[in-house]
């Protein structure tokens, strides 16, 4: 569902993901943005939001609960090897993680042309090896831009792939 698709489009982490606010986002600038202390880098980052990814969003009944995808309103969603196991039971493919939704994505983007920093950036990885030991020290943009162009490239590339492959996995 909406979880695992924004998984794909995003390439966040799926504990950044599964404690998602609704607060968080904002749907004005396309973006979303994961605080600090949710951030696997102790770092705030800002993700731009592709219209793919936006569409979803919408498409999420909005409540009062604070956590877009929560099963009690009170936590964020968990069971991870309970949805994987279904995923696997409908793709027919087992020999995989949520994690390399992230891998694929950079590795696509870098192909696609996509400065390898950037791609990087796009993972919120801050201290990119691509980046030299005077960049990672001076160079301190979050790259805004650049990623928003990034996730605009992955979302070309991965939506063919999604709408031939609609209707073979849909629960």
């Amino acid at each position: 569902g909406p979880f695992v698709q924004l998984l794909l489009l995003t390439g966040v982490r799926r504990e950044e993901m599964a404690g998602m606010k609704f607060d968080e986002i904002d749907f004005d600038a396309a973006l979303w943005t994961v605080p600090a202390s949710r951030s696997k880098t102790g770092v705030a980052i800002r993700i731009p939001l592709n219209h793919l990814t936006l569409e979803v969003l919408k498409g999420i009944p909005i409540t009062n609960w604070a956590f877009v995808f929560s099963t009690t309103g009170k936590a964020p969603v968990s069971g991870f090897s309970k949805m994987k196991k279904k995923l696997d039971r409908l793709s027919g493919i087992s020999d995989w993680r949520l994690h390399d939704f992230r891998r694929t994505m950079v590795s696509a983007m870098v192909d696609l042309g996509i400065d390898a920093t950037t791609a990087d950036r796009c993972l919120n990885h801050t201290g990119a090896s691509t980046m030299s030991t005077v960049q990672r020290i001076y160079q301190r943009s979050d790259l805004l831009d650049a990623r928003r162009r990034a996730m605009e490239a992955w979302e070309n590339w991965v939506t063919p792939l999604i709408q031939s492959n609609q209707g073979s996995v849909t629960e």
